[in-house]
């Protein structure tokens, strides 16, 4: 009887030893598929992550030229038109894919109301009128132009110290000379997309002011340039795999 049964469990034992050895082949090409999936994952994301960043960047070079010919034009120097033929020096839409264009803040004071709309309206645009999401008696930081006018026309005018998300960003970005988004916004000439909105600043400061401290960067700041930007759009521009992942900013 035993001799017929050792047939039967060597069998058994072979098998077993088979089936484990089998088991143990699966893990390990799995954990190698795996660990290929994750390597190539890291590799996608890292790469979007470096393209999002190159286009923050090129927007930050869009503000700065922006702000160099304010800078050259003067406070009092700069008009609709000449703001108008900067940008038409630049290829937006090559140079920049994803902005919806670059504008200028006007810092305005309350006793400066009067004057800064008589002024504005003489500059090409009769209608101009200063529009507030909340109303308020501080100082106003109006948007006096931006470019191109198609498509962002109902921008032109508002106050953002209306809004405390992006007079927080402008506050920040005056107080660090530093390129500064806001947190997502709905902007006025995108309204469908709900919170799907930015602004990028850079502040502008009167020449050969003193800029060494906080206090006296916000005294020097006398506006801001900016690039209303939607993250669709952004993440649009970006050459990323989208059929195999999702990048959300």
């Amino acid at each position: 009887m035993r001799k017929q049964t050792q047939p039967i469990l060597w069998a058994i034992a072979v098998f077993v030893a088979g089936c484990v050895i089998a088991a143990l082949e699966a893990r390990s090409l799995n954990d190698a598929q795996q660990a290929r999936i994750a390597s190539r994952f890291a590799l996608q994301s890292e790469q979007s992550v470096n393209q999002l960043v190159r286009q923050i960047e090129i927007f930050q070079y869009g503000l700065r030229g922006a702000r160099g010919a304010l800078i050259v034009a003067g406070s009092d120097g700069i008009s609709r038109e000449k703001f108008r033929q900067y940008s038409r020096s630049r290829d937006l839409a090559t140079e920049f894919p994803g902005a919806r264009g670059f504008g200028f803040i006007r810092r305005v004071a309350p006793t400066q109301r009067t004057a800064f709309l008589s002024a504005a309206r003489a500059d090409g645009q009769p209608g101009f009128t200063i529009k507030q999401l909340i109303p308020h008696d501080g100082e106003l930081f109006v948007i006096q132009y931006v470019e191109p006018v198609n498509g962002n026309e109902p921008a032109i005018g508002l106050d953002i110290a209306s809004d405390a998300n992006r007079m927080g960003a402008a506050r920040e970005a005056i107080l660090n000379n530093a390129p500064t988004l806001t947190k997502p916004i709905t902007l006025v000439q995108a309204s469908s997309q709900n919170h799907r909105g930015l602004l990028f600043m850079l502040p502008v400061y009167t020449p050969s002011a003193p800029l060494a401290t906080a206090d006296e960067r916000w005294r020097a700041a006398y506006g801001l340039v900016y690039a209303p930007l939607v993250v669709d759009e952004v993440l649009g521009a970006l050459d990323m795999p989208r059929e195999a992942m999702s990048l959300t900013l």
